[in-house]
């Protein structure tokens, strides 16, 4: 006997087929953060739409609806982690609509999978910046073998035991990108501008990184993000995601073989309480975080969707039309927690953000502090905010800036604040001044070495110090022939270039020949051996000597017409060698 199947039987039964169904069930337990999610009021028209925390094929069925431009079709682009992917538009969203986004999954924000977010841009197409920038006046040639080679002067004023061994890292915008040993002898090169320039991991291996931008002969036409191996050769260049310019604040590589980045753009709102114009332009500090292997942006925060424009002490516009740098993110990291720390300059403050909602989870300084500051702990207009182990935070107190009436305090310093969570108190637990008292009201950082020590560049007064950890100078030094630099860092590296090494030889008299080596990039050879002949084919050694810093000079007991240069290592071996040139 069959039985009739009434409406309530047929719903019963599709419910049960439905919550059956494992491509259903999983999408349905499944989680996921998202970005742009909702909290977002201000992304770009040029979004992609990323999920972390499931594969795009457990991700169920997603819709992607404009409230002006319609439906939205897209491709999807796995991340190189396979733990999450991108939802990639065929076109872009219009300015100022709200964007609909329906899902099944558990969605930190979202309604039952469904949420919206606000497009807020000016539109346009993708920025690229084109044209050259102009850079500092070199001084006088250097060095014979590398008369082209131009590094700024590392000045060592003062060096005393218990100063690290490591090399410096100093990326000047103005010159380029150089390692110094701890002598102030420059190890490597590059000219150019270039900003944040340190050794990073990337994918198990120390490589180089900076922030560079277009200059004559760069081959650039935009301002982009290089890692470089330790062969000095450029394995990775890349820009932002969504259509938004490289900024030079930060570039952060992550263990998840990510990079942390940043950029601003300008957007409408109303600044007549500034005395500016009802439809004015503000600066929006964007955060992202890029997935190196795919180019995709896995993570996206906006200043103007979490913090307010009334939160910033930075005067208006100095140039009429420009517009409001209210925040001014300069640098981001992760905490331990698996959060994000973001400092915004010109609020005075530093924000631990939720990294699945975006939200602030706590603001330290500014007009919103959730830390009572101690005696000694206001900083204001800050750079280069790191977490340190023991709830500490580090950071750069420039007390100055240029949007600022005047200098907040005597001197600019270097701060280490102990954090107290539970009585919401900061307190000052390392305090770095200069007794110059300098002010530096751009650029600098703080960086916290394996030793204990603290390593302070200060930006725009073009300073290296290293302190002890009760404040003790112990390494003292001034970067000549620049105006300035962004951050500077004290880092373990070892170099091989893939280059010849440079040579240049002269004749002193009939039995002897003065002779130049220099190998840019090179942290290996310990000993130069020139050798001499009658061809450059037929060669023998005629001395040894000891590598003399960058250059070092030799003079070589020959008669001979040509001479070329080897360089050993520890070990007597080979490691690299010059041409033959002649000399007679």
């Amino acid at each position: 006997m069959k039985r009739k199947l009434t409406p309530a039987i047929v719903t019963a039964l599709s419910l049960v087929a439905m919550v059956s169904s494992p491509a259903i069930a999983s999408a349905k337990s499944a989680k996921a953060t998202v970005s742009p999610g909702p909290t977002a009021r201000n992304a770009s028209v040029w979004s992609e739409i990323s999920f972390r925390g499931i594969p795009a094929s457990k991700a169920g069925p997603i819709t992607v609806r404009g409230g002006r431009s319609g439906n939205h079709s897209f491709s999807r682009r796995r991340h190189s982690d396979d733990r999450g992917f991108s939802l990639v538009m065929r076109r872009p969203f219009r300015k100022s609509e709200r964007v609909k986004v329906s899902t099944r999954l558990a969605i930190p924000g979202a309604r039952r999978g469904d949420y919206r977010f606000r497009v807020e841009n000016i539109g346009g197409p993708r920025v690229k910046r084109t044209g050259n920038s102009p850079l500092f006046p070199a001084g006088p040639a250097q060095f014979r073998s590398r008369p082209d080679l131009l590094p700024p002067t590392l000045d060592v004023r003062r060096s005393l035991p218990g100063a690290g061994s490591d090399p410096i890292f100093v990326g000047a915008k103005s010159r380029g990108s150089a390692i110094y040993d701890p002598t102030g002898d420059p190890i490597w090169f590059r000219p150019g501008r270039s900003t944040d320039f340190r050794t990073q991991t990337y994918r198990g291996k120390p490589v180089l990184t900076w922030f560079e931008s277009p200059t004559e002969g760069s081959g650039l036409n935009r301002n982009s993000y290089t890692i470089a191996n330790q062969a000095y050769r450029v394995i990775k260049r890349f820009v932002p995601g969504n259509g938004y310019a490289a900024d030079s604040h930060e570039f952060r590589l992550t263990p998840r073989n990510t990079a942390y980045i940043t950029s601003y753009r300008s957007v409408r709102r109303d600044l007549r309480y500034l005395g500016l114009s009802r439809n004015g332009r503000v600066s929006d500090s964007i955060a992202q975080e890029i997935d190196l292997k795919t180019g995709r942006v896995i993570w996206e925060w906006h200043s103007l969707d979490h913090v307010p424009i009334r939160q910033s002490y930075a005067n208006g516009p100095k140039v009429p039309g420009h517009p409001y740098d209210y925040f001014h993110i300069n640098s981001i990291i992760d905490t331990p927690d698996g959060n994000v720390m973001i400092s915004g300059r010109s609020a005075n403050a530093i924000y631990k953000v939720s990294r699945s909602t975006g939200r602030v989870i706590w603001t330290l300084g500014g007009k919103t502090s959730d830390f009572e500051l101690g005696p000694g702990a206001l900083f204001s207009w800050q750079h280069d905010a790191q977490p340190l182990p023991g709830n500490r935070v580090s950071l750069f107190d420039n007390a100055d800036s240029p949007v600022a009436d005047a200098p907040w305090a005597d001197q600019s310093r270097g701060l280490v604040l102990q954090l107290d969570n539970r009585a919401g108190t900061a307190t000052v637990a390392n305090e770095f001044t200069h007794p110059q008292k300098p002010i530096a009201p751009t650029q600098a950082n703080v960086q916290s070495l394996a030793s204990g020590n603290f390593l302070v560049g200060w930006g725009q007064i073009p300073w290296i110090t290293e302190y002890s950890p009760d404040g003790e100078i112990l390494f003292d030094a001034t970067v000549r022939d620049t105006g300035s630099f962004y951050r500077a860092y004290r880092l373990p590296w070892s170099g091989r270039p893939n280059t010849s090494v440079d040579i240049h030889a002269e004749p002193i008299d009939s039995r002897s020949v003065r002779v130049w080596a220099s190998w840019n990039g090179d942290t290996s050879v310990r000993t130069w051996r020139v050798q001499a002949g009658p061809s450059g084919d037929s060669l023998s050694a005629v001395g040894e000597f000891p590598r003399n810093g960058f250059e070092t000079a030799m003079t070589a007991p020959t008669d001979q017409d040509f001479v070329k240069v080897q360089g050993l290592g520890a070990d007597g071996r080979v490691i690299g060698g010059s041409a033959a040139v002649k000399v007679r």
